[in-house]
């Protein structure tokens, strides 16, 4: 964990008596200087989750389009071998279950390896 402390400076404020936008910027980033560890992977994790099923969701409308699509197409001809193409719903939330455990499991490491990092040094530019 990070700390950092700022001291006011007389002359770091406005006509108004209000903390200048230097100081301001200082306090905002000692907020976010001082996140802990558990914070920084849940919050990449939740970040993984939401992105996951996201497009597990947006895969899952294009397959059922694409079923709908091929099914139109196959009522049309007499010989086609799948007349109505389906999915069971078990299979698709099966399928969903799977996507959200691998989107789990791809979001630890990353964290894990993310909160080793100062925040100093990840925002070092060289």
């Amino acid at each position: 964990m990070i700390s950092a402390s700022v001291e006011q400076n007389p002359d770091d404020t406005d006509s108004m008596g209000q903390p200048s936008s230097a100081q301001t910027f200082a306090n905002k980033s000692k907020k976010v200087l001082v996140i802990d560890d558990t914070a920084d992977i849940r919050m990449i994790i939740s970040e993984s989750l939401v992105l996951t099923s996201v497009a597990g969701y947006t895969g899952i409308v294009a397959g059922v389009a694409l079923l709908e699509l091929a099914g139109r197409l196959t009522a049309q001809m007499p010989q086609a071998p799948v007349s109505e193409p389906e999915v069971d719903l078990a299979v698709v939330l099966l399928g969903g279950a799977i996507l959200l455990a691998g989107g789990l499991i791809a979001a630890v490491m990353p964290a894990r390896y993310a909160t080793r990092i100062l925040p100093v040094e990840a925002l070092r530019t060289e």
